[in-house]
């Protein structure tokens, strides 16, 4: 099957899209990794030292400290089970974890939903990198108009085989050796793409979001770098204490088989000899010591930089390493993390309507009827208590707010889908005891219902 005109322009852009978009995505995930190195104007490094390479992780602990908070744990639906057997086949609460930690490095990532095969969960849900996967962003359906994902490369740039989606058929295309394309479609009957999108922090002007460590936090990064890199040079260069011989003779500092003692046992030892003259105003010999430089003026400007890097990144300081002042309260506690809350609940908002539609997708794939009272459910993001939120459940359902055994409440309570699950067996289970008492308590009937009634005519 040759694939259409319009299908080989759409692939042509995701193709370009993939290949603009390599170097940034590199670049982003070294920040990440802590592989990035900041570029040193090699003033005052010596030239033996600069090969020590300095690490700061500030971008890796800004985009962990998001995606702690994103606990994904599946669907509320008013069906019969489907879509949580669909999440615990499919080991989403793990899974989640990887696309929203992709889509905070990158800026996007992406979930594929097919048809299992022999030993896979049916239907199939998978993550995509954004290094490897792109797409064709529709403003007016909010939807992938088409998807390309790299499956092989025959080196790092070279893609030799990949999957290319449309709202009608799924094509494998592959490179042969002569460099030749050839694509192999079939048509999967879902009408749109079965491949969803989930961009960070999305606006209509950049409408696959951007990355959470941003060009502030990158630059903060590098001079924090900069700046670890002088605290080494001062450590080498300033830890032993600098000492100076004044009015000592060169044979001082001479051992009998040429080494120098003073310098192999202190490091350097400068000297200054007697005065040739051997006047009147010559000074006897002596010793005297530098006091060593203090890594404190580097600390303070490591410190300066992690201030600013918090305020861009919206965390505590205190999750950055320096600043390690206790909280004086839970309240104290709420407000230093109020902002990153809401970032969080804001991810959840952009990253919950992509799981909405993974769940719209896998009931198409199934045949299924669309559930419209389909929502996604997500952990707590700040930072509760056992016994407040304990307390305030029990206010609403003292109140006849909630019903004590409604999934709204268990959800408010922290369990999970599974523990809600056990939770209703051991009340079902209680129910049936409750009620086979209120049989047992009841008075015996006679063996024979008739011979009762016969007895009630004769006595009337």
């Amino acid at each position: 099957m040759e694939m259409p005109a319009y299908d080989k322009a759409l692939f042509n852009e995701c193709v370009k899209q993939l290949n603009n978009s390599r170097e940034p995505n590199r670049e982003a995930l070294e920040y990440y990794e802590g592989k990035h190195q900041s570029d040193d104007v090699q003033i005052s490094t010596p030239q033996r030292m600069r090969h020590l390479k300095t690490v700061t992780g500030w971008p890796g602990t800004i985009v962990d400290c998001i995606d702690e908070r994103l606990d994904f744990e599946g669907w509320l639906a008013d069906d019969d089970g489907f879509l949580n057997r669909v999440y615990a086949a499919n080991h989403l609460d793990t899974e989640a974890s990887q696309v929203h930690l992709d889509a905070l490095i990158y800026g996007v990532s992406f979930a594929a939903v097919s048809p299992g095969g022999r030993n896979e969960p049916h239907p199939l849900v998978v993550g995509l990198s954004a290094k490897h996967t792109t797409g064709i962003w529709n403003p007016r359906t909010r939807l992938l108009s088409a998807a390309l994902t790299v499956t092989k490369k025959s080196d790092e740039t070279t893609p030799i085989e990949c999957l290319f989606w449309t709202p009608t058929h799924r094509w494998y295309c592959y490179r042969d050796s002569d460099g030749h394309i050839y694509a192999e479609g079939e048509p999967h009957g879902l009408g749109r793409v079965p491949v969803v999108a989930f961009p960070n922090r999305p606006r209509t002007s950049r409408e696959f979001g951007r990355s959470e460590i941003t060009r502030a936090i990158r630059y903060y990064t590098d001079a924090a770098q900069r700046t670890l890199l002088g605290m080494e040079i001062n450590r080498e260069f300033y830890n032993t204490p600098q000492r100076v011989g004044l009015n000592m003779p060169e044979d001082a500092f001479d051992g009998p088989d040429g080494v120098q003692p003073w310098t192999s046992v202190m490091g350097q030892v400068w000297m200054l000899p007697p005065d040739p003259n051997g006047g009147k105003d010559s000074h006897p010999p002596s010793m005297q010591q530098f006091p060593p430089s203090s890594p404190k003026p580097y600390v303070d400007q490591v410190r300066e930089y992690q201030a600013l890097v918090a305020a861009e990144a919206g965390v505590p300081e205190a999750y950055l390493g320096l600043n390690t002042e206790n909280p004086s309260s839970a309240d104290a506690i709420r407000a230093l993390e109020s902002r990153l809350v809401k970032r969080v609940e804001r991810r959840q908002a952009t990253f919950g309507r992509g799981w909405l539609e993974v769940a719209a997708l896998c009931e198409a794939i199934t045949g299924r009827e669309a559930d419209p009272m389909v929502t996604v459910e997500w952990g707590d993001p700040s930072t509760p208590t056992r016994a407040a939120t304990a307390d305030a459940v029990s206010k609403l359902v003292g109140a006849g707010i909630l019903p004590a055994d409604s999934d709204v409440t268990l959800n408010m309570l922290g369990l999970t889908a599974q523990e809600r699950e056990l939770v209703r067996a051991d009340l079902d289970r209680a129910e049936n005891r409750a009620l086979a008492a209120e049989i047992a308590a009841l008075p015996a009937l006679p063996t024979n219902p008739f011979l009762l009634e016969v007895q009630r005519g004769s006595d009337g």
